[in-house]
């Protein structure tokens, strides 16, 4: 069993020199889970299986992120020593992302982690490669549940609802006025917990038709199977809806599943 450096528990925990030091020499207070954290990565360094010479997993990683987070997966990804390969789509459009996500779903033996938008033709690729053995990780921003085998990233909705709470009470009982800022709505973040709700709000025909149709933009982008059955009434179109906003994207979550083509046209 081979001597680990404090540097290497550095680098494996990315705690302080300082921090691992005080655990490794009995110095100073230290918080029992920091203690835990470093006394797991001191076993798992001196295993024969983290040598430097060792390689890691075989799998391929896609990402369609920010620059910032982009590099530091980069970091991570070479410091694992993985033997797949790291692709950067910063930007990618739809059919750059499939031509590199087609041609590594054709090896079905390798694992696949992907940070992708949530769009129709990605997830009926994955879906196939899945019915062949291949094994898809989804990576901070989540996909349909059968077009992935796992999510990895965190419960959005207990965020969401942690924020929310902060918001209360730093506000209080003031008055106030709240901005909200939306990313990509395609980037799908485990919001099948939320679906229901928001697609209660685009068929509820007291609630503002602005609400309304932007609720229907999400159930069609990211709702499920019974979710979108749910927006047919709307399909045939509402007095208040004038530029038929929310028919569009009441055919667009139908279609083509639950829809027939005598009925659209």
């Amino acid at each position: 069993m081979r001597r680990v450096s404090i540097a290497e528990i550095v680098e494996f925990t990315g705690l302080s020199r300082a921090t691992v030091d005080r655990v490794m020499n009995g110095r100073g207070r230290v918080h029992p889970r920091t203690r835990e954290v470093v006394e797991e990565a001191l076993k798992a360094l001196k295993s024969p299986s983290a040598s430097p010479s060792a390689q890691g997993p075989a799998a391929d990683i896609v990402l369609r992120v920010g620059r910032g987070m982009t590099t530091q997966m980069k970091l991570a990804w070479d410091r694992s020593r993985a033997s797949g390969g790291f692709h950067d789509m910063y930007q990618a459009n739809e059919p750059e992302m499939l031509d590199v996500i087609s041609k590594l779903c054709a090896d079905a033996t390798r694992p696949l982690i992907i940070t992708a938008k949530n769009t129709q033709r990605l997830t009926d690729v994955l879906r196939e490669a899945r019915t062949r053995g291949k094994r898809i990780i989804t990576l901070v921003s989540d996909l349909a549940p059968d077009a992935r085998d796992c999510f990895v990233g965190i419960d959005n909705r207990a965020a969401g609802q942690t924020a929310a709470f902060l918001i209360g009470r730093s506000i209080g009982d003031r008055p106030t006025t709240a901005a909200v800022v939306v990313g990509d709505i395609a980037f799908r973040c485990q919001v099948r917990e939320v679906a229901t709700a928001i697609c209660d709000i685009a068929i509820d025909h007291t609630a503002n038709m602005h609400l309304r149709t932007t609720a229907a933009h999400f159930v069609a982008a990211c709702g499920g199977p019974e979710e979108r059955l749910k927006l047919r009434p709307l399909a045939n179109g509402v007095h208040e809806d004038t530029n038929d906003e929310l028919k569009g994207y009441a055919l667009q979550a139908l279609w083509p599943d639950h829809l027939s083509a005598s009925e659209v046209f």
